[in-house]
């Protein structure tokens, strides 16, 4: 079996990205003006818009105005409400997207398999241009927007075909608990989790990791592909 036959699938947020919704709790609460973090995060969370915007089932402008009429200001223009969104990308994690480029130029097949929207996927490319980078057209780049479904629904992961073995990285282990079932090699990044991230909240997860491979560090994650491959 050749290297090109091994797909190792990167989640995105708290794998390849740092999320931040904490500060974008704190940001979207400023501008309401009434609301403190907490109470802004509560109302976010216990509506469906959050999965709804990742799965493709609104548009920008629909999740935009949503937040405006969320904030209560009105006046907020899409470009503000587009600037208060990316508080939620903190930064890029270095070393996990060296990593990703280190397995391409050995051979490997590099894919991207997240929970995210269009407008992620734009301004994500843009903010940090190797992040989403697969170096092979080939190579699959899986969202949840363009599936309709998001993890850790099996359609998402039925979209993954072709390969002899799949490694799959990912930061909830509630997703890395499907990609099981598919008979996957699976590892359980825990070294950049955001608890305030909103589908986290609003999915309502267990972190039980019992019985899971984990990694805790970017070096740690290098340890433990290893292990893999």
């Amino acid at each position: 079996m050749s290297n090109k036959d091994t797909l190792i699938l990167f989640d995105v947020g708290g794998v390849l990205l740092q999320l931040d919704f904490g500060r974008f709790n704190s940001e979207a609460a400023k501008l309401s003006g009434t609301m403190t973090a907490e109470e802004f995060k509560e109302q976010y969370t216990k509506t469906d818009f959050e999965m709804l915007r990742l799965t493709g089932k609104i548009s920008p402008e629909q999740h935009f105005e949503y937040l405006r009429k969320l904030i209560g200001r009105e006046e907020l223009t899409m470009e503000e409400l587009k600037e208060l969104y990316t508080c939620i990308y903190k930064a890029q994690i270095d070393e996990n997207v060296q990593l990703k480029k280190e397995l391409h130029e050995k051979g490997y097949t590099v894919g991207i398999f997240s929970n995210a929207s269009q407008l992620d996927e734009e301004l994500i490319s843009k903010r940090y241009p190797e992040l989403l980078e697969t170096y092979d057209k080939k190579a699959p780049k899986i969202f949840s927007y363009r599936t309709g479904k998001p993890k850790p629904e099996p359609e998402m992961y039925k979209q993954v075909k072709g390969y002899k073995k799949t490694i799959y990285i990912d930061d909830r282990a509630q997703y890395i608990r499907t990609g099981l079932t598919f008979g996957w090699k699976c590892i359980l990044y825990t070294g950049h989790r955001d608890p305030n991230e909103a589908s986290r909240i609003a999915q309502r997860e267990s972190e039980d990791a019992k019985g899971l491979t984990t990694a805790n560090s970017p070096q740690e994650l290098r340890n433990k592909l290893s292990l893999f491959l």
